[in-house]
């Protein structure tokens, strides 16, 4: 077998590996998976995109910019049609079909070098695919394309198009109109961007952008900024190890030096964005890890090599352990509140709720029951109804007049918030179910 062939052989057993990974690891389904579902199945009900919320009874924002709207859509359909199993094999078809457009646009390098980057990646990638599809995932599938066409593709106008249906998937759209302005295509760039505008929304999308990508959001984990003195961010410092090492050994295009630190930089930001410096990694490196390879003496680069697959080689067999042969999508008692939601499917009336509990009992319980907030957040809430719901999770001083200024029928906490001790000690509540996650009230 020639080096094409042991490339080519290289090529297709990263990509059964990736999708063994996807199909058989993860398999919990996230908490905004349920709002996207519930918003996708009233589009679909509706021939039409809401511009107004309706699963939510205080005070929403005048128009509800769901930047995800087609994603959910997708997402119901799909879900309606092959259950949890469906939406597993999505996030697979969407995982492999970035990864096989970074290591094609890679191509050229040794097999060993094609392995090494592709394994490199997953440590990084899979935050973005450790649990049952989401929303960003799209967005890794585009990002890939459009690092695709930028490297391998002449037809440079398709991205166009590409970023008009983007946007209407995914707010992480943003990254395309970025990627063109650090290879230099600024005319093109404009041109995307202007094509963002066919959504529902106009330029109120914009708008509403411009306020979430900026705005804090300290309670959510993928949200805060990367901690690289923790043990749990290892493989950061490993990717960041690596740049700087193998920037040192052979130089990339200026375009790549803007990639790759612009990918840096976000992923230090907010965690979430971490995958994107994977898949940066595994365009723009190529070059540099091949000449590592040919220059085996330089030993802090062997260390460098060395680190990353051991941090690799840790990461894919915790991964390994948790996997699960039965491909099915899975809703935990200890994570979701299945039972309280159950008692509540016959009710009707107003539900004060846990923040990380608001989609899934939205999508349950909507249209008979209504929710305080939800995981949608800045979409649909006001900073003053947000604040007003974590406070009263928290149980500060006076936030109980929370149940009050918007009237609730039901409260549904984690047994360990100041929410619940509260509703233990007031005499206008009584307790309907409480198990080792929460506790579920109804007023008297």
């Amino acid at each position: 077998m020639d080096s094409r062939g042991h490339r080519a052989l290289a090529f297709a057993l990263c990509l059964v590996l990736y999708a063994a990974l996807l199909l058989f690891t993860f398999h919990e389904a996230d908490e905004d998976l349920w709002g996207r579902m519930a918003a996708g199945r009233l589009t679909r009900a509706e021939w039409r995109v809401p511009e107004k919320d309706v699963f939510a009874y205080v005070p929403t924002r005048p128009l509800w910019v769901d930047h995800e709207w087609l994603s959910g859509v997708v997402f119901h359909e799909v879900h309606r049609a092959f259950g949890g199993t469906g939406l597993l094999a999505l996030r697979a078809a969407l995982g492999v079909g970035a990864m096989g457009l970074l290591l094609h646009t890679a191509g050229g390098v040794s097999p060993w070098t094609l392995t090494l980057l592709s394994l490199a990646a997953w440590s990084l990638l899979a935050q973005g695919f450790n649990s049952v599809v989401r929303a960003q995932a799209f967005t890794f599938l585009f990002f890939a394309l459009t690092l695709f066409v930028l490297e391998r593709g002449k037809r440079r106008l398709v991205l166009v198009p590409l970023v008009a249906l983007w946007a209407n998937l995914h707010g992480g759209f943003v990254l395309g109109p970025l990627l063109l302005l650090g290879y230099g295509f600024y005319r093109l760039a404009a041109a995307s961007l202007a094509a963002s505008l066919l959504n529902p929304y106009g330029l109120e999308y914009w708008r509403y952008l411009s306020e979430a990508l900026l705005m804090p959001r300290p309670e959510i984990v993928e949200w805060r900024s990367a901690d690289l003195s923790g043990i749990g961010d290892l493989h950061i410092q490993g990717a960041l190890l690596l740049i700087v090492v193998l920037v040192w050994g052979r130089r990339p295009k200026p375009a790549h030096l803007v990639a790759l630190g612009g990918a840096a930089f976000a992923s230090a930001l907010h965690v979430r964005f971490a995958p994107l410096l994977g898949m940066v990694i595994v365009v723009t490196l190529g070059g540099s890890w091949e000449a590592v390879f040919q220059r085996r003496r330089h030993a802090l680069a062997v260390a460098a090599m060395v680190l990353t697959l051991s941090l690799v080689a840790i990461g894919g067999a915790a991964a390994w352990l948790r996997r699960d042969l039965s491909v099915q999508m899975r809703v935990p008692a200890d994570r979701y509140p299945v039972a309280a939601v159950e008692l509540l499917r016959e009710e009707r009336g107003n539900l004060a709720v846990f923040f990380n509990w608001g989609e899934y009992a939205l999508y349950h319980l909507y249209p008979s029951v209504l929710v305080s907030i939800d995981g949608r957040y800045e979409t649909v809430y006001s900073e003053e109804v947000v604040r007003a719901n974590w406070e009263f999770t928290r149980g500060a001083p006076g936030s109980e007049r929370f149940l009050d200024t918007y009237p609730a029928d039901f409260a549904l906490y984690p047994r360990d918030t100041g929410a619940a001790r509260w509703l233990g000690r007031s005499a206008d509540w009584e307790q309907w179910r409480q198990d080792e996650l929460l506790v579920l009230y109804r007023r008297k």
